[in-house]
This record gives structure tokens, C-alpha cells and sequence, in this order.
């Protein structure tokens, strides 16, 4: 019950990350050694959640490893993100529950994803799997993204009033500059191809159809290229998880009790 709710102690969380992310990683290495040669899995090609499609033409024997990992990953982001907010807190109490909340979304939303494949298949009514999966994904984005963004945002504004480290909550600034680069830098760089694409594609198709040709979907066009949605897809989400080990482990192990002066976790 301590650890559901996020009391890690100092000698726990290195532990904690390290048992995820061994964990997460040898299901998604075992699920890729799974998919079948003849299908050719490569992230130039296939979306991360392409895993997890049960098709023939995917893979119909480890889908369900990617499944297990997405689900396992989200539900244990949860503590993570419990753990993060309390030191958050002693910066902004409601900057901390709102970008708190954003990331129990996007936790939520990674478990989503993982319970709804990527794949055709009622699940509701006229509602597919494919349908719940894409907007698990969105919840992704928008809750890792935006709370992410708003942890940095306090940790700047504490940093620009309190000097290199912040008391009492004994934050060392600076010692997130790096995973913030880091993913700042990811998401920039993925933004940039993709930009870079969609202005490229633009003008090739106005191009084939003033010459009568036909051409393929963006999509199509820019498999197997270092232009490839699929490609920034994935490496988007390998920084994600890097960064949120980063981050927690910068995060001060022990916060401060004013009552008595001494240290909880």
C-alpha cells in the first residue's frame, strides 16, 4: 500500500525504476523476437503499437506481450508519478495537482493502450479497438506532454526565484537541465521531420498531379525513410521513457517534515 501510494524510500526508487524498466524492455524485446521474420517489424515501417496487432501480417503469436507491457507500464507509472508530486508540491501546491493529474492521464491512457490493440474489431457498438487505441494515445501525448511541461515550468519558476537550489525543498535545479534537454530535444527533433515532411509531400503530390501521375499516401511515401512517422513514433517514445527515469532519479530522495525538522519520503 506505501509503494500504490508513491512512498518510495531513498533506497527504493533507484530499484523501483530500474525493476520497470527491465521489466517493460524484455517484454517489448521478447514481443519484437516473437513477430514473425516473414512480416519484417522495423521501426521505419511499423508504429510501436504495431506490436500489439493480432493480424496475420503483424503478430498473431506476441501480440499480447505488448499488451502485458503497455498495461504493466501505465499502472506502474502511477507510483512514479504519486512519488514526483509530492516533491512538486513543495513548489506550487496547485501547479503541482494539475500537472499531476496530467500525468495520471497519460499513465492511465499507456494502460489504455495496451488493453486496446491497434487493430479492426468491434468493442461497443459501432466503436472498434482501433478507435479506443487512438484516443488512449492521444491522452498519452497530451497528458505526458503537457505535465511534463508543467513540472519544468515549476522547477524555472523556483529556480528563478530561489537560486541553484530550493529550500526547503531541496531541489537541485540545475540537475534537471539535462533530462529536460534531452526531451525538449527529442520532441523538437521529431517535430522537425515531420514539419519537413508534410511541406515535402505537399509539393510532391502538387507536382504528380499537375503531371497527371498518381502518388501514394504520405504515409506510404515516407515509409522506410528517415521522413517515416512510424520512425519518430517510436524514438519519441524511447525518449519518453528515458526521460522519466532521468527525471525521477534527479528528483530529491527524502522531502522536508517543518513540523519537526526532520526528513520523510
Amino acid at each position: 500500500m506505501r509503494w500504490i501510494q508513491g512512498h518510495l524510500h531513498a533506497h527504493e526508487i533507484v530499484r523501483y525504476v530500474m525493476a520497470l524498466a527491465v521489466l517493460f524492455w524484455s517484454q517489448i524485446a521478447l514481443c519484437v523476437w516473437i513477430y514473425p521474420a516473414e512480416n519484417q517489424f522495423s521501426i521505419l515501417t511499423h508504429t510501436f503499437s504495431f506490436m500489439g496487432r493480432w493480424e496475420d501480417h503483424h503478430n498473431p503469436q506476441g501480440w499480447w506481450l505488448f499488451s502485458s507491457a503497455m498495461f504493466l507500464w501505465g499502472i506502474l507509472q502511477i507510483p512514479l508519478v504519486l512519488y514526483a508530486h509530492r516533491r512538486m508540491q513543495t513548489i506550487s501546491c496547485w501547479g503541482a495537482r494539475i500537472s499531476t493529474a496530467l500525468l495520471l492521464i497519460g499513465s492511465v491512457s499507456i494502460s489504455m493502450v495496451g488493453l486496446f490493440p491497434d487493430v479492426r474489431g468491434e468493442v461497443i457498438g459501432s466503436v472498434e479497438f482501433r478507435d479506443l487505441h487512438t484516443w488512449a494515445a492521444i491522452g498519452v501525448f497530451i497528458g505526458y506532454a503537457l505535465g511534463i511541461g508543467g513540472y519544468g515550468l515549476l522547477i524555472l519558476r523556483d529556480y528563478l526565484a530561489k537560486g541553484r537550489v530550493s529550500r526547503p525543498a531541496g531541489l537541485e535545479h540545475r540537475r534537471f537541465a539535462l533530462p529536460y534537454a534531452f526531451w525538449i530535444s527529442a520532441v523538437l527533433v521529431a517535430g522537425f521531420f515531420q514539419g519537413r515532411w508534410a511541406a515535402t509531400y505537399a509539393r510532391m503530390r502538387a507536382e504528380a498531379e499537375a503531371a497527371g501521375q498518381s502518388i501514394g499516401s504520405s504515409w506510404a511515401e515516407s515509409s522506410g525513410t528517415i521522413w517515416a512517422f512510424q520512425l519518430w513514433e517510436n524514438l519519441v517514445i524511447y525518449a519518453l521513457f528515458i526521460f522519466w527515469v532521468w527525471f525521477m532519479l534527479v528528483l530529491p530522495r527524502q522531502l522536508p517534515n517543518s513540523s519537526r525538522g526532520t526528513t520523510r519520503v
